[in-house]
């Protein structure tokens, strides 16, 4: 599944790329957010919309040095 951000111009901001096999896991691929528009909620937005459409599956994801920083922010 894919969920696009849009702004109100209808320019693209931000997406976020998964994959589920059933209702177990969900696993979170992709995590991006344009430069301009981050420290503004848009990718916490994205994985609670994904968590919305999967809430009883645990979501998985590897995350980097640096985005283990910004993941930490992130309340599901």
């Amino acid at each position: 599944m894919t969920i696009v951000a849009i702004d109100k111009n209808g320019d693209v901001i931000g997406f976020i790329r998964s994959l589920t096999y059933g209702y177990t896991t969900l696993f979170i691929c992709e995590l991006l957010v344009i430069e301009q528009k981050r420290d503004a909620g848009i990718g916490n937005e994205l994985i609670n919309h994904l968590h919305k459409k999967y809430p009883y599956t645990r979501i998985d994801l590897l995350a980097t040095k640096h985005s283990s920083k910004i993941l930490r922010k992130t309340r599901i």
